[in-house]
C-alpha cells in the first residue's frame, strides 16, 4: 500500500488514505460512479464548464500548432491528474478550483509524463506488431493493391477486418492500464510502470462494472451531443469526475 499525497498544502492536515489492493465491486456501481460525479459537478458547475472549454481550446490548438499533438499526448497524464485533483477538492472540501487543473504540473509531473511515454510506446509497439503480422498473413503485394484484390477475392476484406479486430482487442488492456494510472501516480507516488499494471489489475477485476459505466457514459455523451452540443459541457466533466469516484471505490474502498 502507499500513502495518500495531499493535493495542496491545505490538505496536508487531512488524514492519510492508503491505497489498497483493488477490490471487485458490483456491476451496479457503474451507475453509482456517474451519479456521484454529478454530485461533484454540482459543487462548481461554472468552473467545471470553464475547465471543459479550456480543455477543448487546448486540444484544438494542439492540432494546429506543429508538434502540438505529440506534446499534448505527452502531457495527457498530467492533465488527467489535474482533473483528478479538481474532483478531489470537490469531494474533500466541497468546492471546485480551476487552479487545481494544473496541479499535475506542480506535483509528480515527471512521473506522469513518463507514464504517458510508456503508454504511447506500448500502443506504438502493439500497432507495429499487428501491422507486421497483417503484412505477413495477407501479403505486402495484396495490401498494396487492396482494392483490386478485394474485387477478385471479397474474403480478403474479412481477413483484414480480422486483424483490425485483433488490434482493437489488444488496445483494450492498454486503455485499462492507463485509466487509473494518473490517479495512482499523482495521489500515491506509485511508479509509472507499477501504476499501469495496478490500473490494469483494477480494471480487469471490474470488467463488467466498467463496461456498464462505459455504456452509460456513451449514452450520456450522445445525449449531450444531441442537445446542440451544449450538454457536452456537463457530460464531459461528469465523465471525468466519475473516474475519480471509480478510483476511490476500487482502490480506496470508499463509495461516494
Amino acid at each position: 500500500m502507499g500513502e495518500f499525497i495531499a493535493v495542496t498544502e491545505m490538505d496536508e492536515a487531512a488524514e492519510a488514505t492508503p491505497w489498497q489492493e483493488p477490490r471487485r465491486v458490483r456491476v451496479g456501481r457503474g451507475w453509482g460512479w456517474i451519479y456521484g460525479a454529478f454530485g461533484l459537478f454540482n459543487r462548481g458547475m461554472g468552473v467545471s464548464v470553464g475547465i471543459c472549454l479550456f480543455s477543448l481550446v487546448l486540444s484544438i490548438a494542439s492540432g494546429i500548432i506543429p508538434g502540438g499533438s505529440l506534446l499534448y499526448q505527452l502531457f495527457s497524464m498530467v492533465f488527467a491528474a489535474g482533473l483528478m485533483s479538481v474532483a478531489h477538492r470537490a469531494h474533500t472540501m466541497g468546492y471546485i478550483s480551476f487552479n487545481d487543473y494544473f496541479e499535475g504540473f506542480r506535483q509528480q509531473m515527471g512521473q506522469l509524463v513518463l507514464t504517458a511515454v510508456i503508454y504511447l510506446a506500448l500502443i506504438l509497439g502493439m500497432t507495429i506488431l499487428v501491422v507486421i503480422a497483417a503484412f505477413v498473413s495477407i501479403g505486402i503485394e495484396q495490401l498494396m493493391n487492396f482494392d483490386e484484390v478485394v474485387e477478385s477475392d471479397p474474403a480478403m476484406a474479412l481477413q483484414l477486418l480480422l486483424w483490425v479486430l485483433v488490434g482493437i482487442a489488444l488496445l483494450i488492456p492498454l486503455m485499462m492500464a492507463a485509466l487509473f494510472a494518473p490517479a495512482l501516480v499523482f495521489f500515491h507516488q506509485v511508479a509509472p510502470w507499477e501504476a499501469l499494471k495496478l490500473s490494469l489489475r483494477g480494471c480487469w477485476r471490474n470488467f463488467w462494472p466498467l463496461t456498464w459505466w462505459g455504456i452509460l457514459a456513451t449514452l450520456l455523451l450522445l445525449l449531450g451531443a444531441m442537445m446542440l452540443l451544449v450538454g457536452l459541457l456537463v457530460v464531459v466533466p461528469v465523465t471525468g469526475y466519475s473516474l475519480y469516484v471509480a478510483y476511490r471505490d476500487i482502490f480506496l474502498h470508499d463509495e461516494i
